[in-house]
């Protein structure tokens, strides 16, 4: 296993090979600049996982505060549009349509309804914008394992994952994933723009 934290936060030839590796854009070699280079300097933006057989990138993770204000803002934001949904099906279809029957007349239904509808909100928001409306008002975002904005299935999964009894909590006994988010390989970290 490659120790990263080896790697030069100087060098502008970093790549990755084609088992995700970095290696020196012009040697083609691992990076043990340490070794080989007089203007090594140690990168402080990397760092050495032990969760996985490789190494990952530094992230600065969302605080509990934060996720736990996005949970909320979020089903909020999920309510306000289930009721007016129901008030639109009550008003235009009436209590006797087959919507108002199937999904609204008894606990089972809305049970269904409302998990219908989180996966909805989630997966749509999150594979577009990497963001809920939640992680907008706290400036936070749901990234992938390498940094980059997750693909749709992931997205997905993570929020068939959300169904899981009890995920909502279950970052608070790993300060920084949720069942969600390990089960995705997914992540939430501060959403941090850099103004030049």
């Amino acid at each position: 296993m490659l120790d990263l934290s080896k790697s030069c936060m100087k060098c502008s030839h970093l790549e990755r090979n084609e088992n995700r590796e970095l290696k020196c854009g012009i040697t083609n070699v691992p990076v043990r600049f340490e070794y080989s280079c007089e203007l090594f300097e140690i990168n402080t933006d990397i760092e050495k996982s032990g969760n996985d057989a490789g190494n990952r990138i530094k992230f600065d993770y969302a605080a509990n505060y934060k996720r736990i204000s996005n949970y909320f803002i979020d089903v909020l934001a999920v309510s306000i549009v289930g009721i007016l949904i129901e008030v639109f099906v009550v008003k235009f279809y009436g209590m006797d349509s087959g919507f108002y029957t199937m999904f609204l007349k008894d606990t089972f239904g809305r049970l269904v309804f409302i998990a219908i509808l989180n996966m909805m909100y989630y997966t749509s928001f999150e594979s577009i914008t990497g963001k809920t409306l939640g992680k907008y008002l706290t400036k936070t975002k749901v990234v992938d394992s390498e940094g980059n904005k997750p693909v749709w299935s992931t997205i997905l999964l993570r929020s068939i994952c959300r169904l899981i009894p009890l995920d909502q909590i279950s970052f608070l006994f790993d300060f920084k994933s949720g069942w969600h988010d390990t089960l995705s390989k997914t992540i939430v970290i501060e959403d941090k723009r850099v103004v030049v």
